[in-house]
């Protein structure tokens, strides 16, 4: 295996565990020990050495992905009262009437 063959970008790695860019790059930011290297005068590209995908992810090493807790229900009593009689667009009728709207006089 060549040198270039050993260090795998972000999105390699991204694409191994199935999470985003992002998600490796806050891996790397956490972890001083990970084996990386930064490229470039700025050292914004990055690669990470192969040997990291095979490290063990059930250590406190890497980090875990969390997912945002799902929002609560509505109880707005608006939303809730859709499609009734009552409502329109979650806003209250006025009652019909058979008489027709008074004209101009």
């Amino acid at each position: 295996m060549t040198d270039s063959e050993e260090w795998l970008t972000c999105g390699q790695v991204a694409a191994h565990f199935q999470v985003t860019d992002r998600t490796v790059r806050r891996w790397i930011a956490a972890d001083p020990t990970m084996r990386v290297k930064r490229l470039g005068p700025t050292g914004r590209s990055i690669r990470v050495h192969r040997s990291e995908l095979d490290r063990d992810r059930a250590a406190s090493s890497w980090p875990t992905t969390r997912r945002r807790p799902s929002p609560p229900p509505r109880t707005d009593p608006l939303v809730l009262g859709r499609g009734s009689s009552s409502t329109h667009r979650g806003r209250p009728c006025l009652p019909s009437s058979s008489s027709p709207p008074p004209g101009p006089s």
